[in-house]
């Protein structure tokens, strides 16, 4: 019992709760995984597809190739102990940001709903969202 107090209780006997410095995983590896594979479904890139989300084929290709590149910037950054590994982290989850609100704007145009609809319609793009400002404004600091 003494060393699980010693890892939980610090000198003073205040509670202190163990520092997970690989905590920021489970946010990256899911923001990587929903939004490569948000990228990914959209291959084989086809002209059908992007008329069908109402936007051209370029918009929807850069789309695609955005978000493959996002995922894999935000798993490399945080494995990577090079000196630019906190800017690609950076620009993985800037990426991720800009990409998602370009799809809220482009796609289910936002500034046109009440606000209501856009918040029951689209809490999945608004946490990607979010999530890729995290990342954007934190780097490997998160």
């Amino acid at each position: 019992m003494s060393t699980v107090n010693s890892v939980f209780r610090s000198a003073d006997r205040s509670l202190v709760l163990p520092d997970l410095r690989i905590a920021h995983w489970l946010p990256r590896l899911l923001l990587a995984g929903v939004i490569f594979h948000q990228g990914i479904i959209k291959f084989p890139l086809a002209a059908a597809a992007a008329e069908g989300v109402g936007t051209s084929f370029w918009l929807y290709a850069m789309a695609a190739l955005g978000q493959l590149a996002a995922g894999v910037a935000l798993v490399v950054g945080g494995f990577s102990k090079l000196p630019f590994s906190d800017l690609l982290t950076r620009l993985g989850g800037l990426t991720v940001a800009l990409v998602t609100f370009s799809v809220l704007v482009v796609v289910y145009n936002v500034f046109t709903l009440p606000l209501e609809v856009v918040w029951m319609a689209n809490k999945v793009h608004l946490f990607l969202l979010a999530a890729g400002l995290y990342f954007a404004a934190r780097g490997n600091a998160a």
